[in-house]
């Protein structure tokens, strides 16, 4: 029975890790992959014959598959990259015993060479995605309804996963069963058909429940329920129907090539030659278009100033996220990485560009002369860059100037709004460098139409494309509804695209949340990887290559599935050749290893189950915080990957808000180290995280004690006046005893029913300062600033607590 069930495994594993079966975040991601290889091993265990009980070798081929399994599911679930993990599953594949192996092996091969495929050549992607538009709109057609979905949501890159399998599954020299190819065809169809009305009913899948899926927090009222069960839930119904479609097919898997022995040439050492030729030519390929391409350009980064947005930061006395500006973060944020930044108001002339290496228009309100449109061609031509960042529905009449000024590169935006199934595009896009869990900072923006000469940079895979509505005036800012209507696109919409233009390049975003200020401390890896992308010369043999090395790929993948025993090990070998090869060339080189010294970056802790959101404008966000920050000349940059091998400026300042889970030793070895060489440490806590916190404080005398004092200082019911004269001392939620150790140097900034809650302890000779506050959530929107509002005592003892004199 679980020999049956093997094909269905490996599959899941592959439509796992292209993101086919919906919005997943990492770690139920991994779980689920992670279940799937242990069913797919447990099926490929070899039977034991009765003369083999007992004997050595049956004993040794058993082990193979778990053994295989558990060393490559290790390594495939630390890896990011989709290429990588379908590298890996396919080198498992070829551990198996045989008569699996051949057709695993080729199965796995032959997905990777898809995928590597779709990446190179962008042309092919944009075929498969208008092939399942044109198939739903037929669907639509005989069923008297508007369809329109992208291959991620219709169900067809699912029916190519199954197809391929049956293709290198079947017995030597016989085609595939065609029907049980019709059927599952049948199936699909049928699913396209009842989708849209089927979306609002909930599924049988355990995680398909409307509360996993955050909404939107917009001015009009989100309906993301149908939205979220199209992208989770019913892909899975899917799966499971086509997995009962081709089952009975499965249990008569070949080792025979599936060919006959005239399809391909006999010669054993031949064909392995021509597959290591072509191996090495696909490793070639994929380093010349990876690569870095030279030292920056020298030059500035010079923003077009537009009316429709501003260059303001967080600024004293002004309070609520609300009012931190727009783009003002901006230059300070790409001045940490090098760049050097100007601001442009006024028209555009060659004379302004002259100094420019990467030009940044951002939603131009008024249309571009001719001679303008003329001098950013020209900019471009001779090697510049342009970044332009448009908006959703036409925000304040930004979408036909920039269509107009993108035109030659075949770019434009569209009258929408790209609304992903789940908030914050988590596990939602597919992002650059094959990893689908990036962080790109976009938010609620239009999707893009690209031609022939441009590239997807980020796909939305789960989410729909919203119509914009032009009787939605004034705050509606022409934005539709947020749920599925009839004839609205789903699924893989393009939301930032990429196109060259003589020596330069262009990049193209739907959305300009990605560079605001409140989000850039959230997207910095991701900008300043692009920004530092696009100060480099943008020569056309990367894009070449990258063509190349997709046709190479496809080439091999074909010859696996024709049969070719070399073919799958040489596609492998390439891919984890070229991702070792960036191991060992690229350390030190990502956007968190350059910050200078002396930089004063604040670096908030995300990666420890923090008790805090995400996501902005909550209660419990840290939007609030951020602004602080930055109003008291920081730089907030998130970090999920801990303090263990980060590099440690003395200027920084880590902050570790509410941490739920321990810190390693490696990464307590470096905050404390950060300490005593004379750097600044921020901790709000309470004693519900004294197991992550508590190595850490007690090294200085610090303990969190496990007395509730309640919300303090407390007050009975006041009018308005006091009420506001209230909001200018300082106010906690959930405040804890904060305990010093005498024999420590230490201030108590804050006390109440006569014990700490906020305490400063000097650290070392250097000037180290511990900074702890007793109160989990005081840092987080709620206590300390929202939107709109702030509490004007927590936002001062916060200053105090960061002050020069202190050591911040």
């Amino acid at each position: 029975m679980v020999r049956g069930f093997g094909p269905s495994g490996l599959i899941l594993a592959a439509a796992l890790i292209l993101g086919l079966l919906g919005p997943l975040d990492p770690v139920p991601e991994r779980i689920g992959i992670a279940l799937a290889l242990c069913l797919w091993a447990a099926s490929r265990l070899a039977p034991l014959d009765d003369g083999d009980v007992g004997a050595p070798a049956a004993r040794w081929r058993r082990c193979v598959p778990p053994a295989a399994v558990a060393c490559g599911a290790a390594l495939l679930l630390a890896a990011e990259s989709v290429e990588t993990r379908l590298a890996l599953v396919t080198a498992m594949a070829l551990a198996m015993p045989a008569p699996a192996r051949r057709a695993d092996g080729a199965f796995g091969a032959g997905v990777l060479c898809l995928r590597l495929l779709l990446q190179g050549v962008p042309w092919i992607w944009q075929w498969e995605v208008e092939i399942s538009r044109l198939v739903s709109r037929g669907v639509g057609i005989l069923t008297g309804q508007k369809l329109d979905f992208g291959p991620t949501v219709s169900g067809l890159d699912l029916l190519l996963l199954f197809a391929l399998y049956a293709a290198v599954s079947r017995p030597a020299g016989r085609v595939p069963s065609f029907r049980r190819l019709g059927g599952a065809v049948a199936i699909t169809v049928i699913y396209i058909a009842i989708l849209p009305s089927a979306a609002a009913s909930a599924t049988l899948v355990p995680f398909d429940r409307v509360g996993l899926f955050n909404m939107a927090r917009e001015h009009l009222a989100p309906r993301p329920d149908q939205i979220a069960r199209v992208m989770f839930g019913w892909p899975a119904v899917l799966f499971a129907l086509l997995c009962l479609a081709w089952m009975g097919a499965w249990g008569r898997e070949s080792s025979v090539p599936a060919l006959p022995p005239s399809g391909l040439p006999r010669r054993r050492a031949a064909g392995g030659w021509g597959v290591a030729g072509l191996a090495v030519l696909l490793i070639t390929l994929m380093i010349v278009a990876d690569r870095p391409a030279g030292e920056r350009r020298p030059g500035e980064v010079v923003i077009l100033k537009s009316p429709a947005f501003d260059m303001e930061v967080p600024a004293r006395g002004r309070f609520g996220a609300g009012r931190a500006g727009m783009f003002g973060m901006l230059p300070r944020y790409l001045e940490l990485d090098g760049h050097r930044t100007r601001v442009h108001e006024g028209g555009l002339t060659a004379a302004a560009t002259r100094d420019a290496s990467i030009l940044v228009v951002a939603l131009p309100t008024a249309p571009f002369t001719r001679e303008e449109l003329s001098v950013l061609e020209s900019f471009v031509a001779s090697g510049g860059a342009l970044l332009a960042l448009g908006d959703h529905t036409d925000l304040l009449g930004t979408m036909g100037p920039m269509n107009r000024l993108l035109a030659p590169w075949g770019i434009a935006l569209r009258f929408d709004s790209a609304y992903p199934a789940v908030h914050e595009w988590q596990g939602c896009v597919d992002g650059p460098g094959g990893r689908r869990h990036v962080f790109t900072g976009i938010g609620t923006g239009a999707s893009l139409q690209i031609g022939a000469g441009a590239r997807p940079l980020v796909i939305g895979r789960h989410a729909i494309s919203d119509a914009g509505d032009r009787n939605n005036t004034g705050r509606g800012a022409f934005l539709g509804n947020y749920g599925y209507d009839s004839g609205e696109r789903i699924a893989d919409l393009v939301l930032a695209a990429r196109a060259r233009h003589g020596l330069g390049q262009v990049a193209v975003f739907g959305d300009t949340s990605s560079f605001q200020n409140l989000v850039l401390p959230f997207s910095y890896p991701f900008v300043a990887g692009l920004m530092d992308d696009f100060a480099r010369p943008a020569p056309r043999a990367r894009d070449l290559a990258r063509a190349l090395a997709g046709i190479t790929a496809a080439l091999l993948g074909l010859l696996a599935v024709a049969g070719s025993r070399p073919a799958p090990g040489g596609l492998v070998g390439a891919v984890l050749a070229l991702q070792l090869t960036a191991l060992m060339t690229g350390a030190g080189g990502a956007p968190l290893d350059r910050l200078p010294e002396g930089s004063r970056v604040a670096l908030i802790d995300t990666g420890h189950l923090n008790r805090f959101s995400l996501d902005l404008w909550h209660d419990d966000s840290i939007g609030g915080l951020i602004v602080n920050l930055e109003r008291d000349g920081y730089l907030p940059i998130a970090v999920d990957d801990g303090f263990a091998h980060r590099p440690m400026r003395r200027a920084f300042l880590p902050v570790l808000v509410a941490p739920q889970a321990p810190f390693s030793p490696a990464e307590l070895r470096a905050l404390e180290r950060h300490l005593e060489e004379g750097g600044d440490l921020l901790v709000a806590a309470g004693p519900a995280q004294n197991r992550a916190v508590t190595p850490l404080l007690s090294r200085h005398g610090v303990a969190i004690q496990d007395l509730p004092l309640g919300p303090v200082p407390i007050r009975p019911n006041l009018d308005q006046a006091a009420f506001e004269l209230a909001r200018k001392e300082p106010r906690f939620r959930e405040a804890w005893p904060v305990v010093t150790d005498p024999r420590w140097s230490s201030i108590s900034l804050y006390r109440a029913f006569d014990h700490d809650v906020v305490v400063r302890v000097e650290v070392g000779s250097r000037g180290g300062q511990l900074l702890v506050i007793g109160d989990p959530a005081f840092l987080t929107d709620r206590v300390l600033e929202n939107e709109t509002t702030a509490w004007e005592g927590n936002v001062r003892l916060l200053e105090d607590l960061l002050q020069a004199e202190g050591g911040a």
